[in-house]
């Protein structure tokens, strides 16, 4: 379960990084920056909650 956290934590910087590169690039949608960051908040959140989950089954799963 700890890999899958860090997968997703993994996910959640890239897709920052993505956000941060393409914020004033003309030819991306304005929306994308707005989504990118949400999803990225969201991948880091999902990583948190899944460290929690780990932690307190002793990593078992």
């Amino acid at each position: 379960m700890i890999e899958l956290a860090h997968t997703l934590e993994a996910c959640a910087t890239k897709l920052s990084e993505l956000a941060d590169r393409l914020h004033d690039d003309p030819a991306a949608p304005p929306w994308f920056t707005t989504t990118a960051r949400t999803y990225a908040t969201r991948c880091h959140q999902a990583a948190t909650d899944l460290t929690a989950a780990s932690q307190a089954l002793g990593d078992r799963v």
